[in-house]
């Protein structure tokens, strides 16, 4: 699932500082999302990474990559995520 890098904030971010978690230290964007959709959604995530992707008729762009299970597909896309083609 890949969901774009923009200046807005985002779902992870605003819950982040809304102090709902504790972190030790500082979280990366991949620990903010891992620990966003399994606290909230029950979903889990996994291999979270930031790549350049380019979908024909846009722009090319900076996307953060998750995988989840198939049976959560759905509710990512629900949530503003779409499928990465990794081809």
């Amino acid at each position: 699932m890949k969901y774009p890098v923009s200046e807005e904030k985002t779902p992870w971010d605003s819950w982040y500082k809304e102090g709902n978690i504790q972190f030790i230290k500082a979280p990366t964007q991949a620990e903010l999302i891992v620990a966003y959709y399994g606290t909230v959604y029950d979903i889990e995530v996994s291999d979270t990474q930031t790549v350049e992707d380019c979908d024909p008729g846009y722009p090319c762009g900076e996307f953060y990559i998750v995988k989840v299970k198939e049976n959560d597909s759905a509710e990512m896309r629900d949530l503003g995520w779409t499928v990465f083609r990794n081809d």
